[in-house]
């Protein structure tokens, strides 16, 4: 037993009294000890003069009398030799205490792993696991070949999981091939990023990471450190974007006036006046007043991963059970065959437009609402590219009998006020002041807006093309990304709110798409500019 640092018990008086064996007991054995605890002696080891069987101690100037003294020549502290007894508890060291040797910790040698991994990306990966599996493999295999570093199954991992950090999902394979090649060509040195997340150190072999290169391999990274691109150069690469004719028409576009016999056959097949619903996929009369109720999803189906059902987003119920879940009192029907639209309301070109002073580029967005003709025009929204100054934002009304404005994702919630002007003055005036036949026109899913215009008009940038699917097999397909969808993935923007608040239905807003489907091009514009600016570096 030791005493205890502070003497807490040096106070109290040892229960054994003059049977207590212990060298250094926690309580007091005398009067003296009682009112002034003594202080726990030192031990001094390795002293050879001392007789056999005695220890040396330190002790205090208040216990010289309890000791024999021997007196040292700084005099506050003296060495006395206490007898004890041999078979006590303390146990006399054998040799003087050592003192520790600092262990060097040998330099751990790093080593490579054995294969190719990649690393998660959070909140979602850019591409497929397979995918960034082999590319990542393929950059492993050239830093062995080129000899770039000692670790290169482990660095590529490292430098794949930076690029995939900084990209999406449309330009990280891109991004990854341009890097790949760069390095083969040796137009850039490997580095990696200071910041790069792992759970291993990184080898000290791998040169600083350049800021510059680092910025062109960001894709589309829009900081506020890099400098504002100018009008003339967002311009000059807009002309670059421009889809070709063929394209256009593969995409559903309309490039040329259909012909006179294409709009009397068109005339002719519709002279039953039967249509098929779009919301139910019914059969029915257009003029009918006895119609039967249509009953639908507004909503699209998705298919859950967890238990492999296919439901409906606007109330969750199953695809095979629910037959709908909103009413309306009439069915609704849309074209989208051009000399079927020709019929219904001509088209009209720039050849039969008065010529005014148009700008270079604009975008637009356009609300439709079903009437007896179909879908038609009831509000148009058109700002200057690239500054989203608007030009022209108005509400437009239709040529047919309105049945449905549909609200949810128009926005418009009517159209009773007096001034709203006519479709033909509306035409006019976007043929006269805002598209020539030299602006560039800018906007997501474009053929529907200029159907509803009934405009023919062939320079186009559609942000719904420069941004398709991963998949090959939608793109065959020619299905596309919603507007919704890329302004969440690229521009961190939250738009298209449907659904009901407490008071109203909330819908699209014209203005809104058109400003998100431009952001979308200058992302892209940004992402050309900065990849020019690295190869010349």
């Amino acid at each position: 037993m030791f005493r205890s640092k502070y003497q807490h018990y040096s106070s109290i008086k040892c229960p054994f009294s003059n049977k207590c064996n212990l060298p250094h007991c926690l309580f007091g054995h005398s009067d003296n000890q009682l009112d002034n605890p003594i202080t726990q002696p030192e031990i001094i080891a390795g002293d050879p003069e001392r007789p056999a069987g005695q220890y040396s101690i330190r002790l205090s100037p208040s216990e010289k009398s309890s000791a024999t003294e021997t007196e040292q020549n700084n005099g506050s502290v003296i060495q006395a030799y206490v007898k004890r007894p041999i078979g006590s508890n303390l146990v006399e060291p054998s040799n003087p205490p050592r003192e520790p040797k600092i262990q060097k910790r040998e330099k751990r040698i790093e080593r490579d792993s054995s294969t190719v991994t990649v690393m998660p990306v959070k909140p979602h990966a850019p591409a497929l696991q397979s995918q960034r599996m082999q590319l990542a493999g393929a950059l492993a295999e050239l830093l062995k070949e080129k000899k770039l570093t000692k670790l290169p199954n482990k660095h590529a991992c490292l430098k794949e999981y930076e690029i995939a950090s900084s990209t999406s999902k449309v330009t990280y394979p891109n991004t990854m091939k341009q890097y790949i090649m760069s390095l083969r060509k040796g137009q850039q040195q490997f580095s990696l990023a200071s910041n790069v997340t792992s759970t291993r150190t990184i080898s000290t072999d791998v040169s600083p990471v350049n800021p510059s290169s680092l910025k062109a391999n960001a894709i589309m990274d829009t900081s506020s450190k890099q400098k504002a691109l100018t009008r003339e150069q967002i311009l000059a690469k807009l002309t670059i974007l421009v889809h070709e004719p063929s394209t256009l028409e593969s995409w559903g576009f309309m490039t040329c006036m259909p012909t006179d016999e294409e709009i009397k056959e068109a005339i002719k097949g519709s002279e039953s006046g039967y249509e098929v619903c779009d919301r139910c996929t019914r059969h029915f009369k257009v003029e009918a007043k006895n119609q039967a109720q249509c009953i639908y999803h507004w909503g699209k189906s998705f298919k859950n991963k967890s238990t492999n059902i296919k439901k409906y987003s606007c109330c969750g119920e199953s695809v095979t059970e629910s037959m709908g879940c909103t009413e309306h009192y009439s069915h609704v029907f849309r074209v989208s065959h051009p000399p079927r639209l020709a019929a219904l309301i001509p088209f009209a070109t720039h050849k039969h437009a008065e010529q005014g002073e148009q700008p270079l580029a604009v975008s637009l967005d356009c609300e439709m609402a079903y009437t007896t003709l179909g879908t038609e025009l009831i509000r148009v929204s058109i700002l200057e590219f690239p500054s989203h100054r608007i030009l022209y934002d108005t509400l437009v009304r239709p040529l047919g009998r309105v049945i449905d404005l549909n609200t949810r994702f128009s926005g418009v919630k009517n159209l009773d006020a007096g001034d709203i002007p006519l479709f033909g003055d509306v035409r006019k005036q976007i043929l006269k002041r805002f598209i020539g036949p030299k602006t560039i026109t800018v906007g997501h899913g474009l053929e529907n807006d200029l159907f509803a215009m009934r405009i023919l008009h062939t320079r186009i940038v559609d942000s719904a093309l420069l941004y398709p699917h991963d998949n090959p097999f939608l793109v065959e397909k020619k299905v596309r990304q919603s507007l919704r969808f890329l302004a969440w993935e690229h521009l961190e923007q939250d738009i298209q709110k449907t659904g009901k608040s407490d008071t109203e239905i909330i819908g699209h807003d014209s203005f809104e798409d058109a400003k998100a489907a431009a952001d979308l091009v200058l992302k892209r514009i940004e992402f050309l500019v900065r990849l020019e600016e690295s190869r010349t570096k």
